[in-house]
């Protein structure tokens, strides 16, 4: 016997699109742990990373691209791209500003996507619990790329030409 959605499914397309981007969101590789390349040494707030990973970046083809301390890979990558002592010292205020500003959202975000996790997989499904839940990592995910974008549009507004080269370069290593 053919299984039919429920009538405010059928109805409203929005909620199984939502919870298609929530499986996608939560797919195994993204949850993956990454390389030294990610984060500092220390918990994920200290560092300014996303915990378990999610924070990505566009280190390799395999991560997952998602908001987070850019401040944090510049500073690891200050001795190829040559960055002098005033651009040091700016990244390293940009990295903390960042963890003061955002560590709570980050474990905000990491908990809400445990919970829409935990809802999307459970032997029942609870459709109002996981629209909320997607509404609420939408938002934290909001907060994060907007704060990531004017951070990393700060820092590459310090650099020079040929640092801006060299970034590139890396990036299409």
């Amino acid at each position: 016997m053919p299984r039919t959605l429920p009538r405010t499914l059928q109805k409203n397309w929005t909620l199984p699109l939502l919870l298609a981007a929530g499986i996608a969101l939560l797919a195994p590789p993204a949850f993956a742990q990454h390389g030294p390349m990610h984060g500092d040494a220390g918990t994920p707030a200290m560092s300014g990373g996303m915990p378990g990973g999610m924070h990505g970046g566009m280190h390799g083809k395999d991560h997952q691209l998602a908001p987070h301390n850019a401040a944090v890979h510049f500073l690891k990558m200050s001795g190829m791209l040559e960055l002098n002592d005033p651009q040091t010292a700016r990244l390293i205020k940009m990295r903390d500003q960042w963890i003061a500003d955002h560590s709570v959202h980050e474990a905000q975000l990491q908990a809400a996507q445990a919970d829409l996790q935990r809802a999307l997989f459970a032997p029942d499904l609870d459709a109002k619990r996981v629209e909320a839940l997607l509404t609420t990592v939408g938002g934290l995910e909001g907060t994060l790329w907007r704060a990531f974008v004017a951070q990393l549009g700060e820092i590459k507004g310090m650099l020079t030409a040929d640092q801006k080269t060299r970034l590139t370069q890396m990036h299409h290593r």
